[in-house]
């Protein structure tokens, strides 16, 4: 079985700190993007069974956190929690400044044609 977060969405300009924790799981698999992958049964034997994906999103983007494979005899645990940051200065001009662009582009094809 599998289970796919769903993607998170920021639509502001703050940029959002996701936290999953699946310690405690066992069983399950978690595969991030580009094959990265936590395996809970082999956390568990290990004595460690630290399971946190940590996602950063910027503003105004759209993330997929990880997809979860729940294998025999599963046991899931989980905690999420997420934090909203402002970015820094220099990535705020920089998305305003491309905002303000675009406005000023729409409002020139509209002054020609209606003017």
């Amino acid at each position: 079985m599998r289970i796919k977060f769903k993607q998170i969405e920021s639509k502001s300009i703050k940029e959002i700190e996701f936290v999953a924790d699946f310690t405690g799981s066992e069983y399950i698999k978690i595969e991030l993007g580009g094959g990265a992958a936590f395996d809970a049964q082999t956390a568990h034997n290990a004595g460690g069974n630290k399971m946190i994906v940590k996602k950063e999103i910027g503003p105004k983007r759209t993330e997929v956190i990880a997809e979860v494979r729940l294998m025999k005899n599963w046991r899931l645990k989980s905690k999420f929690r997420f934090t909203l940051k402002n970015p820094s200065l220099e990535k705020q001009k920089e998305y305003l400044g491309d905002r303000i662009r675009e406005h000023l582009e729409r409002v020139d094809k509209a002054k020609k044609i209606y003017a």
